[in-house]
């Protein structure tokens, strides 16, 4: 796999040659999807084109954040809900399967309810 600049050298590209910086996240992306097993490429891909559509509709690089965030929190939602009900993993917690991660104090909550939030950025 490609070898991933220092944050310094990252910071420089950021400011002096973004496009190089940007072919470099492209191809680590293509290099991650093409060394997943080839049944997962091809929603790999559809995920990738998602992520790229929502950068591309940003008007500034927090918003993709924000936005590609979003997408991910309520991907991690829909299956949590869908393995263990609307319960969420306190209840999974509970479960044999998982009891050896609360014996090593490990705490997750559920999280609470998300609403939409409007943010705005000063130029």
């Amino acid at each position: 796999m490609q070898e991933l600049p220092d944050f310094d050298t990252m910071v420089l590209m950021a400011k002096n040659d973004p496009d190089a910086l940007e072919q470099i996240r492209q191809d680590m992306s293509e290099q991650i999807i093409n060394d997943a097993p080839e049944n997962f490429q091809r929603r790999l891909r559809g995920l990738q084109f998602q992520i790229d559509a929502q950068r591309e509709r940003s008007s500034n690089p927090v918003s993709a954040m924000v936005k590609i965030y979003d997408m991910m929190f309520n991907s991690f939602e829909t299956l949590n809900e869908s393995l263990n009900g609307t319960d969420g993993l306190n209840t999974a917690m509970q479960t044999p399967q998982l009891k050896a991660v609360n014996d090593s104090e490990v705490v997750i909550s559920q999280a609470p309810p998300r609403t939409a939030e409007i943010i705005q950025f000063k130029r």
